[in-house]
């Protein structure tokens, strides 16, 4: 029996609205998704509730025509499902909004559509702290969902003090990096902090080992801890490598060569090499995964940067068959899937990943999982088989404290710090 094609979109946009949020690209022709604030292409997706400042979403689709697209603003909870609060209780403005700021491609081999928007619009301004989802559609029922990016808007109502030792539970010196994290509420009364306060780490803005949910270990009146707690020892990892093809004939980081063909061009990496024996200091400044979209002496990258197929390489020794391999960073959202994944090429004995992306800068690393049949290796996804992890090494912490009292609607986003340990 065939099902009709009206139920199975409802049935899509149910589990859209249901599932937890993250930020994704949908639609194969949608690339480049980015969200970031005015002024700071690398800067974490965050606002402070009342300010004036915005956020700047913008994506490609690679057709070389203009589309309607629309976006469509959703309150979360703290773990990214929707909230139980109604879009007047969240949002002062249209919720739903159609994309006006378009461009076509110019000068460019692989012809695309830009398309840019801001958050919150001009007169409108978001009423209550807590995580956003944006889905973007080319319907505007959104019974189809192209593409979604998350965003936080925080309040200052703690002050929150945080340090990264090299004296861990795992030992000291060695792989890792311990955080402790102090809350100063008050001026801010909680009533019972053990069960109303949530803290959530995230390094790098990596999603696989990011840690959600803890619970304060000593707690007063004014003053919250969280210490000596495993979940809050991070692999150290090592510093980010990087890439940059801004411009097609000057090109630099662990780049062999790049061809230009009829249609495109092709970007060859170095065949990666482990580092797994000592901490290097990076010689390309400390991106922590970042990118930037550039094309030197153009007017505009976001319309006047070109694509290119960029390889990657890895080699593939026995001692890499027990893992798959992906490579992690914001070109990939983070998440360790099939996009990110590396393939093995039993003819040329390598690990390989092949990937459009728009001229610029990248930083990524090779993080490696065990499978799930191998029972002689740890069980998390891990930097020491082939980057290596130090303690010394310098990454980007965002700590993010969540309050909800005894019969709140919402998770109310009461603090915040964002950090690189060194």
């Amino acid at each position: 029996m065939k099902i009709p094609t009206l139920l199975i979109s409802i049935l899509c946009s149910t589990a859209m609205l249901s599932q937890s949020f993250r930020t994704q690209t949908i639609d194969p022709q949608i690339k480049t998704l980015q969200v970031y604030p005015e002024h700071d292409i690398t800067g974490f997706p965050l606002l402070e509730l009342g300010s004036d400042h915005r956020l700047v979403v913008s994506f490609d689709d690679m057709v070389f025509s203009e589309r309607t697209f629309y976006y469509k603003i959703i309150h979360c909870d703290r773990n990214w499902q929707r909230s139980l609060l109604g879009e007047m209780e969240y949002y002062d403005g249209f919720t739903v909004n159609r994309i006006d700021d378009v461009d076509l491609s110019q000068n460019t081999l692989t012809n695309y559509t830009n398309y840019r928007f801001s958050l919150p619009r001009e007169g409108d301004s978001f009423k209550v702290s807590g995580n956003y989802a944006v889905l973007i559609s080319d319907d505007s029922s959104f019974d189809k969902v192209d593409a979604v990016v998350c965003l936080y808007v925080a309040e200052r109502l703690v002050d929150i003090s945080s340090k990264v030792t090299s004296s861990t539970l795992k030992g000291f010196n060695t792989h890792y990096q311990q955080l402790e994290v102090e809350v100063d509420n008050g001026a801010y009364p909680i009533q019972n902090p053990t069960s109303e306060l949530n803290l959530s780490i995230i390094q790098n803005r990596r999603t696989d080992n990011a840690v959600r949910n803890l619970r304060p270990t000593f707690v007063s009146t004014a003053r919250q801890t969280y210490s000596n707690i495993g979940e809050l020892v991070f692999e150290g990892g090592n510093e980010y490598r990087f890439i940059d093809f801004s411009d097609e004939y000057r090109y630099s980081g662990d780049i062999d060569k790049i061809d230009i063909k009829t249609d495109r061009y092709n970007v060859y990496t170095l065949p990666a090499a482990a580092r797994n024996r000592s901490y290097l200091p990076s010689n390309y400044g400390n991106a922590n995964g970042r990118y930037i979209v550039n094309r030197k002496n153009y007017h505009d990258p976001d319309y006047n940067a070109d694509y290119m197929q960029v390889h990657f390489v890895l080699p593939a020794d026995m001692e890499y068959y027990g893992y798959d391999i992906y490579i992690v960073g914001d070109m990939f959202d983070n998440r360790l899937d099939d996009n990110s994944k590396m393939e093995l090429d039993t003819k040329r004995n390598i690990f390989r990943k092949s990937v459009f992306l728009k001229q610029g800068g990248y930083s990524f690393l090779y993080l490696f999982v065990p499978h799930k049949a191998s029972r002689s290796l740890p069980s998390t996804p891990s930097l020491i088989p082939f980057e290596g992890s130090f303690w010394q090494t310098r990454n980007e912490y965002a700590i993010l404290l969540y309050h909800t009292p005894f019969g709140a609607k919402y998770d109310r986003l009461i603090g915040f710090k964002i950090f690189n340990n060194q």
